[in-house]
């Protein structure tokens, strides 16, 4: 067994093992339930697989290799069992990661091609092709760059004073929201799929808090730089930020995203005031 993915409400635990075959732990049933095996997952792949569970513990999202060799989506509902791979494997889907809020699943996607020809072998690289994506998990939900109405509407309406609006927002955070089912509709989940902004690079760590989507960017192949900056890009603002302007990967652990997406600190000194910055801006 490798990495262990708890659910959110700690009940299940999803794993892959050394046979490629990913599994459900439910700790309550202490039952073990196949969910799929991989075709070409070996000992790198094994160790960097990762699933990402949806806020209502139902679902499961992970990427797998196709008989093509490129990594494809899938989605599978613990509850009925039911498997779905949800982008064809044309392009090489990786890393998908749901929003807390239940509206998207962000994944990385190796689908801009810009080919350079090589001054050695005769022959073109395909370098710098990853995109992220995001696609609307029901129809109903619009692309996350739909077009906006940026007419204001006047009002006769009274502005509320900042301090009613403040108390009032400070106790809607005091009361406990019960976490809403996450509604996923299949059928045509790839056409409703949305590049993001951000340019097509060399992307890895991707995850995601409400609002935003976090991601760290690696140095473009043939660039000579070696900062890999922590970025987020902000959905309302529709802007990227940098976060931490180097960040190293051995912070980027299961600890650190289940931390992350419930906004709790890690305990680990050293990234401290890392985590500090980072709390911040995606709070912000």
């Amino acid at each position: 067994r490798y990495n262990l993915y708890w659910s959110p409400d700690s009940k299940k635990i999803a794993f892959v093992d050394k046979s490629m075959t990913i599994f459900i732990y439910d700790v309550g049933k202490k039952k073990t339930t196949k969910v799929d095996k991989g075709l070409w997952m070996y000992q790198g792949a094994l160790q960097n697989f990762k699933v990402c569970w949806s806020a209502d513990s139902r679902w499961i999202a992970y990427s797998r290799g196709k008989e093509n060799r490129h990594g494809a989506i899938f989605l599978s509902n613990t509850e009925t069992n039911e498997l779905h791979q949800v982008t064809s494997g044309f392009y090489d889907d990786l890393q998908p990661v749901f929003d807390p809020d239940g509206k998207y699943l962000y994944f990385l996607s190796n689908r801009t091609f810009q080919p350079i020809y090589s001054d050695v072998d005769n022959s073109f690289i395909y370098a710098n092709s990853t995109n992220i994506a995001a696609v609307s998990l029901r129809p109903d939900i619009p692309s996350p760059l739909a077009p906006r109405n940026d007419e204001e509407e006047i009002t006769g309406k009274k502005e509320k004073p900042k301090k009613e609006e403040k108390e009032k927002d400070e106790s809607k955070k005091e009361k406990k929201e019960e976490v809403k089912p996450v509604k996923i509709v299949v059928t045509g989940f790839e056409k409703r799929l949305t590049v993001m902004p951000p340019k097509a690079g060399n992307y890895s760590n991707l995850t995601a808090v409400a609002g935003k989507i976090l991601y760290q960017r690696r140095p473009r192949t043939g660039s000579g730089d070696k900062k890999a900056p922590l970025l987020y890009f902000d959905l309302e603002k529709r802007e990227e930020k940098t976060t931490v302007s180097s960040f190293s990967d051995r912070l980027f652990t299961s600890r650190f995203f289940c931390s992350l997406r419930s906004l709790r600190p890690l305990r680990l000194s050293a990234s401290s005031v890392v985590w500090r910055k980072l709390l911040f801006a995606v709070k912000c």
